[in-house]
């Protein structure tokens, strides 16, 4: 008997009803991306890497570490990756401000990442100066020759971007609905505006307001980004309509278990909505009006973005999360020890972590 054969997924489904590690200058390098995952986090993205600096690194195989390193001229590892962050979905966010660079940059990971994306949201004067970031939602028909370019380059790998709102509102829906026939497979949209920055509060009400008319023609997931600090607000952003993933940042450095917190909340609403149907269908006493209300409701289920994701977690999954920050801050120094992360990066995470208010 021949061996069954899993279905293969579409390249944009890896970004549908999933909890996302968001990319992070200075936290996003291999051992936060190996907390979260434990944690609950579907993919993980790296922090920004330059392609004009990634694009000059040589991989070197670290026999000691177990890792990939990709390493620069000066000896600095810019990028470092294992079989475990690899089989968890790592995605390498790229700043770049040409096609020219961001190919050259992305045949060097090519082979040791799950996915590529493009930073077209960075508001840092570094990123704007040098054409990249927040810059390029100016200039659409770059981003669209730098996806279009990578994407085409390398078939077996989903490309995605990330912005952030640009000044009118039916602009923003503009790039959302181009991203699809630049090949992108996902795209992620930060609720802010260039210029604001986390202390302001994000405009989740534009946020649905754009996706709403957004998603109504294009086929590829929308990833939220943006004011979801805690598994509650994880869950209400959820409920937007058209929304497919949501991505966090700064509530995963307060609690690296906000992923499966989320995933919790998400499960028991799953299983309140079961246990409403399974009391529909004993109080009705003939079978066509118990028919009738088990398929209403169900089809309301199928539109149901919190029901969709509830039904990819396993009922069995233990979901474990932290029971004080000074746990997870002790499990995020083990994995800095194992995978050998630089010590002015470590002390940075662990004064984010043990600072964010919570």
């Amino acid at each position: 008997m021949a061996e069954k054969k899993e279905p293969v997924m579409d390249l944009e489904d890896h970004y549908r009803n999933k909890i996302i590690l968001a990319p992070m200058v200075r936290v996003g390098t291999l051992p936060f991306r190996l907390l979260s995952s434990e944690y609950g986090a579907d993919l993980c993205y790296s922090e920004e890497l330059i392609a004009l600096k990634l694009m000059k690194c040589t991989r070197v195989v670290n026999d000691d570490l177990k890792t990939i390193d990709f390493v620069a001229p000066d000896n600095t590892v810019v990028y470092r990756t294992n079989s475990v962050d690899r089989q968890n979905f790592n995605v390498v966010q790229l700043g770049a401000s040409d096609s020219a660079s961001a190919l050259a940059a992305a045949r060097v990971v090519a082979e040791d990442v799950s996915g590529l994306d493009l930073n077209c949201g960075c508001p840092k004067h570094f990123s704007v100066q040098g054409g990249m970031g927040s810059a390029l939602l100016q200039k659409p028909e770059t981003i669209h020759d730098i996806v279009s370019t990578l994407s085409g380059s390398f078939p077996h790998l989903p490309v995605t971007f990330k912005i952030r709102f640009l000044p009118k509102e039916e602009q923003t829906v503009e790039i959302i609905r181009r991203a699809e026939k630049m090949g992108a497979k996902a795209i992620a949209v930060h609720c802010r505006y260039p210029h604001e920055r986390p202390r302001d509060p994000g405009h989740l009400d534009l946020l649905e307001n754009v996706v709403a008319t957004a998603s109504a023609t294009i086929g590829i997931p929308i990833i939220s980004n943006g004011d979801a600090h805690t598994s509650d607000e994880v869950f209400s952003v959820f409920k937007i309509k058209g929304i497919s993933s949501v991505m966090i940042a700064r509530g995963a450095i307060n609690d690296p278990s906000i992923f499966n917190k989320s995933k919790r909340l998400l499960r028991d609403y799953y299983n309140n909505i079961n246990n409403i149907n399974n009391i529909n269908n004993i109080n009705n006493t003939t079978e066509s009006t118990t028919t009738t209300t088990t398929t209403q409701h169900n089809s309301n289920n199928e539109n149901n973005q919190l029901y969709n994701i509830a039904t990819t977690i396993r009922r069995d999954e233990p979901l474990k999360i932290f029971d004080t920050r000074f746990d997870a801050v002790r499990r995020y120094l083990e994995l800095c020890h194992a995978t050998d992360n630089v010590l002015q990066n470590t002390r940075y995470v662990v004064k984010c972590m043990l600072e964010v208010p919570g």
